[in-house]
């Protein structure tokens, strides 16, 4: 069962598969048909929120960071402070690239390699209509 943390911008549910890699912490993840955490991937259409804790096997709670919350991210690519991500294939972040991607969250840190965990501000997981990075 999902449960919403009010004022802290959080989402708990079951992990639908083994999350325990610490790597998993900071990737985009979204819900699947039994609202159970998935990872997601580009263009991020499905997504719901970042990963704050790893640890996780499958059934497991799982921390979700969502809209608004400020929280780790993990990088995919090489991003600058203030640029507009959205989820890569394997569910890091990446700049985004042409209307069709989704916004994820805002770098508030840069990234300087792929990997890099830094800081970002979960965003509403809007189509970016003006079509630019």
């Amino acid at each position: 069962m999902a449960t919403f943390h009010g004022p802290s911008k959080t989402f708990s549910a079951a992990a639908a598969t083994n999350l325990s890699a610490a790597a998993n912490v900071g990737l985009v993840v979204a819900l699947d048909g039994n609202g159970d955490i998935v990872l997601s991937g580009h263009p991020g259409t499905d997504a719901i929120g970042i990963l704050e804790d790893g640890g996780r096997a499958a059934g497991d709670a799982c921390l979700v960071a969502m809209t608004g919350r400020v929280t780790r991210g993990q990088a995919g690519a090489v991003f600058n402070e203030g640029d507009r991500l959205t989820a890569a294939a394997d569910a890091q972040l990446e700049p985004v690239a042409s209307a069709a991607d989704i916004v994820c969250a805002v770098a508030l840190q840069a990234a300087t390699v792929a990997g890099d965990l830094v800081d970002v501000m979960v965003a509403g997981f809007q189509q970016n209509h003006d079509g630019n990075p």
